[in-house]
């Protein structure tokens, strides 16, 4: 809602996934099936803008679990190392090192706090009001 609000629209399979299901049928073409982290996964390949693309896809989880892309330069490898079912959840191994769950409208209520403008100055946020402080989401006229 905030983000409807300041004007902007998301995208949620781009939010979903590191890259979306509609640019795989699109670009890519289905070569098999394959089994990674003991799930069956779609193995798809192809070329776009003179890049070879590699992709494992989850049907069941909606989501690319393995991204390869190549071209002349690089090759830029994201792969997913683990998977929980919600029930399985491990958040709590990482509440017990002292992390803490932060929602994201935390940032804008709190932009005084001065754990809030740490995260939002490490994300690159900045306030170009006089007297706002560091940090600000106060949409520019």
């Amino acid at each position: 809602m905030e983000l409807r609000i300041l004007g902007h629209s998301v995208d949620w399979e781009r939010c979903c996934s590191l890259i979306g299901k509609s640019f795989i049928h699109e670009n890519l073409k289905l070569t098999g099936e394959e089994t990674y982290l003991g799930k069956t996964v779609q193995r798809f390949e192809g070329e776009v803008d003179s890049e070879k693309w590699s992709v494992l896809w989850s049907e069941k989880d909606q989501l690319a679990v393995s991204v390869i892309s190549e071209n002349a330069v690089r090759v830029a490898k994201t792969e997913l190392k683990e998977i929980f079912e919600l029930k399985d959840q491990p958040w709590d191994r990482l509440r017990a090192r002292g992390y803490r769950t932060v929602p994201y409208t935390e940032l804008a209520d709190n932009d005084t706090d001065p754990e809030m403008k740490l995260i939002m100055r490490r994300l690159g946020m900045k306030c170009s009001h006089k007297g706002c402080g560091p940090v600000c989401f106060t949409p520019q006229p």
